[in-house]
């Protein structure tokens, strides 16, 4: 895991410090190596850095920028199975010099051009420079797993693997995107292309980018998109023969991100994803696997105890971490040093602190997110589904408004799951919306004075694919790589610790899209992720597993009201609120003095809020 950045600009000429500066903001994704690469050409300058976390090869010969021929690469990630790539290349005649991934994605330039991304297993987000032909390749892994950011004006492209790095060139224009803060305070994150900035963009999970130097012709294209496999016919394969090919393929993607020159370990929740992924890994070693749990001292909030039977049932060297309190409190003020745009997923909290302590044992740690948006796991989705099966079921539909109608007037923030028309063309995108939304446009609008509602891949069309299975389909393209990834790689990157994600492996979405509805869900024993269980009960008896479903979030309602009150006063206060203008005044400090006497209405409000004026400090302000 590392992480990189660089420029093109057709109207200055920088010293290597400007480079270095770009890729030295980016020291925790990087801390073992550093280097850049100048190119000063006629017309143009091109500057290439990196900062590199040793993995794989960890010796100088993985440094980077790395060349081979005309080739230069910076890169972030790992190609899981580099090692068969490199065998392939071996006997056309390639010679290589490192055991490094990084050299086998130049070769396999070298050999195939763009179409070698098809071979690649992995996570990775990587610039390829082309010296010969003079143009540019970016690249991004095809769930969104590693970030990669584009910036553009007329005379500069930019890219990097967070944005803080744009910040340090001398002439970035840092205006906000007001229609993308508008969506963070609706959703709690920002949906790709946009991003907080106005010239800057999020390249697309799934894509590449090309830029021709000469003509300056710039093209973006998709390589690999979900929807093509929700689209595919429902597999003919029985329960059975489906659970044990999945398993194949789970054996064999969580054995290739095991591959690493340095100690790997194993978030563990207690949960089925992370006890699946647990279960399947140690029962393939002949050593005991490390586990790392974190839990709070708050019991209400504390799952640490079932982390605990599945590592004691598995036989795994488990690590638990109690958070205090004062733990997770400190880490807030902190949070817009790391997240460099607002993001206010209250569990990115835990998920630092859990970090942290694992970088005390291992170097790398593999995760399990993606079970829930591939195995039709969270309660939404069958929320939805019960309340989306009710209201078709009513043969009077007038009965149908009038209910909606009467929930309506009840609640004038967020829109209700009843307040709309199942027979409408985009009516499961809607539902869902309406779920992850914070609060209705109606409201939110007497609130954000700045920015306006902008189209996300809730309004795309979704023609072909299952109705419910457009859920999966929704999450995996917005939330999943937007919130869930982007909490992950900076939590786990603030402490120099790569995280991998073995159930994101892209044979195994790609089987999941295409499976029988009813495998996914048991519509008679309510069974979220039907299949995923039974093959986590191959390794794990049943009666340990099944619980209720808790998300990894803390009392964070609490903690603002009682032990951080104070800083949320301060922080909030009108004259810093006016600085940028961005609220209401008058209406936030009301319904802020709503949520300190009690009422969690307004808690997300308050919540994104703190982080957007915690954002704005530190990057607008330099404070």
């Amino acid at each position: 895991m590392c992480g990189f950045a660089g420029y093109l600009t057709f109207s200055n000429r920088y010293d290597s410090s400007v480079i270095t500066s770009m890729a030295n903001v980016l020291e925790k994704r990087g801390p073992d190596d550093s280097g850049v690469e100048l190119f000063n050409e006629a017309g143009f300058q091109l500057a290439l850095g990196h900062r590199r976390l040793s993995i794989i090869d960890i010796s100088t010969l993985g440094h980077q920028p790395m060349n081979y021929k005309h080739w230069w690469i910076a890169y972030n990630g790992e190609v899981y199975n580099f090692d068969n790539i490199k065998t392939e290349l071996s006997n056309l005649g390639h010679v290589f010099k490192s055991s490094s991934d990084t050299e086998v994605i130049l070769h396999a330039f070298d050999e195939w051009g763009i179409d070698a991304i098809h071979k690649f297993i992995g996570m990775f987000a990587f610039v390829i420079y082309n010296q010969k032909n003079q143009e540019l390749t970016l690249v991004r892994d095809r769930v969104g797993v590693k970030p990669l950011y584009v910036y553009q004006d007329d005379n500069t492209l930019m890219f990097a693997s967070e944005l803080k790095s744009f910040l340090e060139y001398p002439e970035f224009n840092k205006s906000i995107n007001h229609d993308a803060a508008y969506q963070f305070f609706k959703y709690g994150f920002i949906h790709a292309p946009n991003t907080i900035y106005k010239n800057a963009t999020k390249l697309n999970p799934g894509s590449y980018l090309t830029y021709n130097i000469k003509t300056r012709d710039i093209r973006q294209k998709s390589y690999w998109n979900i929807l093509d496999f929700y689209k595919k016919p429902t597999l003919q394969v029985s329960y059975e023969d489906a659970k044990s090919h999945i398993k194949q393929l789970m054996q064999d993607a969580f054995k290739l991100r095991m591959v690493s020159d340095v100690p790997v370990g194993v978030f563990l929740s207690g949960g089925y994803d992370s006890a699946l992924v647990t279960g399947v890994l140690q029962s393939e070693m002949q050593s005991k696997l490390k586990t790392f749990t974190i839990g709070f001292d708050n019991k209400a909030y504390d799952e640490s105890a079932y982390a605990e039977r599945v590592a004691d049932h598995l036989g795994t060297e488990q690590h638990t971490f109690i958070c205090s309190d004062e733990e997770a409190l400190d880490i807030i003020p902190k949070l817009a040093s790391y997240y460099d745009e607002p993001f206010a997923d209250p569990s990115v909290v835990p998920t630092m602190l859990l970090s942290e302590k694992t970088r005390e044992k291992v170097t790398v740690s593999l995760s399990a997110d993606g079970g829930d948006e591939l195995f039709f796991g969270y309660n939404r989705y069958s929320k939805i589904h019960r309340y989306y099966g009710r209201l078709k079921k009513l043969s009077v539909l007038g009965f149908a408004l009038g209910l909606m109608s009467k929930f309506k007037k009840k609640n004038t923030i967020k829109k209700p799951l009843y307040a709309h028309n199942v027979f409408k063309k985009n009516s499961i995108q809607q539902f869902l919306d309406s779920v992850l939304q914070k609060y209705k446009d109606s409201y939110l609008k007497t609130v954000v004075l700045k920015g306006r509602p902008i189209k996300t891949n809730f309004d795309k069309s979704y023609t072909g694919v299952f109705k419910f299975k457009k859920l999966l389909a929704i999450d995996a393209t917005t939330y999943m790589p937007d919130d869930i990834l982007v909490k992950v790689d900076r939590a786990t990157m603030a402490y120099s610790l790569e995280g991998r994600e073995p159930l994101l492996d892209h044979r195994i979405i790609e089987y999941a899209a295409q499976l029988p509805f009813e495998y996914l869900y048991d519509t008679g024993t309510k069974s979220k992720k039907h299949i995923l269980k039974g093959i986590c009960h191959d390794y794990i008896p049943k009666a340990i597993m099944d619980r209720k479903k808790v998300g990894f979030t803390p009392p964070l309602a609490e903690w603002l009201r009682k032990d951080l009150k104070a800083f949320v006063i301060k922080t909030l206060d009108a004259k810093e609120l006016e600085k940028h203008g961005f609220l209401n005044i008058n209406k936030f400090q009301s319904e802020l003095d709503r949520f300190l006497k009690g009422d969690n209405r307004y808690y997300d409000l308050v919540w994104n809020a703190l982080v957007f004026q915690l954002w704005y400090k530190k990057w607008i302000e330099n404070e």
